[in-house]
């Protein structure tokens, strides 16, 4: 996430934090010590980073800490987390990819050039496609989308007859000794978010030459139920696209795309397509790329509309942090127990205060 105004985090700091907790949570089991310490840190982090000296910012934490942290379930805590921040190199990606299973660990020598392979669910996805219960096999292709019939073909001008979802569907290349992945993370009654990372089209080679550096990912997220990510209030059967340029950061994306950006049904008799405002039928070209949300806090957000039975598109924003007051809320939500016997005493005295003004 980029900075916004006087707000900037050292991501790196950070990083090192979830590494942490991580660790604390899959060697010796979870407590609630190590949940306060982790989850406490997050918020002295956001805190100081707001200006905040580090002595408030540890007092500030302690008493919110122990009224509330303490009890939150872990995967609330992990989901939260998750959900808040990206490395840098996948920023303008909704969810953090590293968080996924990499779909394909080895591309092989020579390496496949076109693939589809299935998401391999440990508990059912429940999510909706144009109004119907998706089916069973859900696939995701090299070649920048997802699809229910295992189709990896590459042109993406090739009609409409399967349904997919194309956040970014061109002819890619995978390939080992590169640094392009895919990964998949289902949160079971959240989303699935799939993502394609420094992903390089077939076309960007040159005869002869290496493929040259990209920073070109993109994410499809689909919403299982109502959910609240980093600050933006998802609905139950939205799905969001969100992107990272060929040079991060900008709306180049390379100087050979021929790429589709879209949602179709499949249905030849009843056909129905979602596509990307502004494109040619959702076909984008190398020069298009001001049409997608390339801004960090952008995405594209594709939401069912049963009265008209098919979505709105539109692009929109994200909360780049939630302010401490929200971060704490989601996490009293999550809380067992209510605030507990410290936190009750801080409100006490506070009420007092303000009896007394």
């Amino acid at each position: 996430m980029s900075p916004s105004g006087s707000f900037a985090v050292d991501i790196s700091a950070v990083s090192w934090a979830l590494t942490k907790g991580r660790s604390q949570f899959t060697t010796g089991g979870i407590d609630g010590k190590k949940m306060q310490n982790f989850n406490g840190w997050l918020l002295s982090v956001n805190w100081m980073s707001r200006g905040l000296k580090p002595v408030m910012a540890r007092q500030r934490t302690a008493y919110l800490v122990q009224s509330t942290v303490l009890r939150l379930p872990a995967l609330a805590a992990i989901l939260i987390v998750q959900t808040m921040i990206c490395s840098p190199a996948t920023a303008g990606l909704i969810i953090d990819p590293s968080e996924g299973t990499n779909l394909v660990p080895n591309f092989g020598t020579p390496p496949r050039l076109d693939f589809a392979v299935p998401i391999p669910f440990s508990v059912p996805f429940q999510g909706r496609f144009f109004g119907q219960a998706a089916p069973a096999g859900i696939f995701v292709a090299d070649n920048g989308n997802i699809n229910f019939a295992a189709d990896d073909w590459h042109l993406s001008d090739s009609g409409n007859d399967i349904a997919r979802i194309s956040p970014f569907w061109d002819d890619f290349f995978f390939a080992d000794g590169l640094p392009n992945r895919i990964t998949a993370q289902h949160i079971p009654g959240s989303f699935l978010a799939v993502s394609w990372v420094k992903s390089h089209l077939f076309l960007d080679l040159t005869a002869g030459q290496p493929f040259p550096g990209t920073d070109r990912s993109f994410q499809a997220l689909w919403i299982e139920s109502d959910v609240t990510i980093r600050g933006f209030d998802f609905k139950r059967d939205d799905i969001a696209f969100s992107y990272v340029g060929h040079v991060a950061g900008t709306s180049n994306l390379g100087g050979r795309v021929f790429a589709r950006v879209a949602l179709d049904n499949g249905n030849p008799g009843n056909s129905k397509t979602a596509v990307l405002p502004g494109s040619a039928n959702g076909q984008i070209f190398s020069g298009d790329g001001n049409l997608l949300p390339w801004q960090d806090d952008k995405f594209l957000l594709f939401r069912w509309e049963e009265a008209k039975g098919n979505y709105d598109v539109s692009i929109n924003s994200l909360t780049a942090v939630p302010e401490p007051s929200s971060l704490v809320l989601i996490l009293g939500i999550a809380t067992v127990g209510g605030v507990g016997k410290f936190g009750r005493r801080i409100l006490a005295k506070k009420a007092k205060r303000s009896q007394a003004s």
